[in-house]
């Protein structure tokens, strides 16, 4: 989810990589599919340690590629890439 300073530079369609701790070493690909029309205060679940700031973020959808392991819900960290165009 990116802060609401970093939104206006996030587009559908957009590239990204995706990392998690569950599997170390590796990047999955994916793209942008579609980006909240709200923003709202950060909230990542009830599950495990949460660490709140009194930043605002807006959800965003990424479609990764077909055949990757990750599982819903997992955390991880999302690097869009920028559209030098």
């Amino acid at each position: 989810m990116p802060s609401e300073r970093d939104v206006g530079s996030i587009r559908t369609g957009q590239a990204v990589v995706v990392r998690s701790v569950g599997f170390p070493g590796r990047d999955f690909e994916g793209t942008v599919s579609s980006i909240a029309k709200i923003i709202g205060p950060g909230s990542f679940g009830a599950r495990g340690q949460s660490i709140f700031t009194d930043i605002d973020v807006a959800e965003v959808v990424v479609e990764l590629q077909a055949s990757d392991p990750l599982i819903v819900g997992m955390k991880v960290d999302v690097y869009f890439r920028r559209n030098d165009t």
